[in-house]
């Protein structure tokens, strides 16, 4: 038999669960909580062990849980928003490197399809931005490559 830590949604204190059942009542504050859409902080199938994760649990519950990641899903945080931008320039020169590749001078509209953009307006904005920076050149109207 497997169990399990997870905390109440309503009153944020860690709770030892059977995982094999669908709910579970809070001992603290009578709320039920969903199995199914809880957090599962710990997994043992021993009882003992499960009475000392709850205890540790709620020691960490005191001094806060922003730091910690669950079992059910561990996801990684975006990178920085400075990273983000940098990471989009670098796709979106690779993308005019392929374009380039592929058909020596790419339109407005490859590069639309490639982006995956549904507005013209919103390509022709990229490309503008792109030929300021001097990623990408305009050797004849509405005909790009890159530099």
């Amino acid at each position: 038999m497997m169990f399990g830590v997870v905390v109440c949604p309503k009153c944020q204190r860690a709770r030892g669960v059977r995982l094999g059942s669908a709910r579970a009542k809070c001992v603290h504050c009578g709320h039920s909580i969903d199995l199914s859409k809880a957090r599962v902080f710990y997994r043992t199938d021993s009882e003992q062990e499960l009475a000392a994760a709850v205890k540790k649990m709620m020691e960490k519950l005191a001094q806060g849980v922003e730091g910690m990641q669950t079992e059910k899903k561990r996801r990684r945080s975006p990178p920085p928003k400075k990273d983000r931008v940098h990471l989009i320039e670098e796709e979106l020169r690779a993308i005019a490197q392929e374009l380039t590749e592929k058909q020596g001078l790419f339109t407005p509209e490859q590069f639309m399809r490639r982006v995956g953009l549904k507005s013209a307006e919103d390509a022709q904005d990229l490309l503008e931005t792109m030929l300021s920076e001097g990623v990408i050149l305009e050797p004849r109207p509405e005909r790009y490559r890159t530099a």
